[in-house]
């Protein structure tokens, strides 16, 4: 069979046994503000633990800010590491259809049997679409259904690319059943 890549993040490989899909993460300017973003949480960070062992008036306050600033220094690393290392891999033979989200290998492989897969369709959540950043973990683009679950996948996609990964898993399943 072969490769083909969509004009944008989407390799598509058609193979005997199936497709494959690999949908690499979106990268944009945004990436550059979240690396100087997570610099300056490191420097504040250390500014504000060395600053913890002050009597005890002050230093609750920058205990307390302390765990607020890292929770926020969580979220905007988690996505950097998705931006600079993420990928979804979606692999669909005759027997099911695994999709893995994951950071550096490590992710979550979820299954599912291609016998319970019915309406596989590109997914347009309106109010999502006028988000102003994209927001990986909120705008999937791609759904089915599995039994009474509907299933959505392939991060802010733009249409090509979801109609083209769509039509290469259309013409697996109709092939394959």
């Amino acid at each position: 069979m072969g490769n083909e890549r969509n004009a944008g993040r989407v390799i598509v490989e058609r193979r005997a046994d199936g497709v494959r899909i690999a949908i690499l993460p979106p990268r944009s300017a945004g990436t550059l503000f979240l690396v100087a973003f997570v610099g300056f949480w490191l420097f504040m960070w250390m500014t504000a633990f060395t600053q913890i062992d002050l009597p005890a008036e002050t230093g609750g306050f920058w205990l307390v800010w302390l765990v607020g600033w890292s929770s926020g220094a969580i979220i905007a690393t988690s996505a950097l590491l998705w931006i600079l290392f993420g990928r979804e891999d979606i692999e669909l033979n005759s027997v099911r259809l695994t999709y893995r989200p994951s950071i550096l290998g490590l992710g979550v492989l979820r299954s599912y049997d291609v016998a319970t897969i019915s309406d596989l369709r590109r997914f347009d959540d309106p109010a999502k679409a006028q988000l102003p950043l994209p927001v990986p973990w909120i705008y999937k683009r791609i759904a089915f259904d599995s039994g009474p679950r509907t299933v959505r996948m392939a991060d802010n996609v733009s249409d090509a690319e979801a109609n083209n990964a769509i039509a290469a898993m259309k013409e697996a399943v109709k092939a394959l059943r």
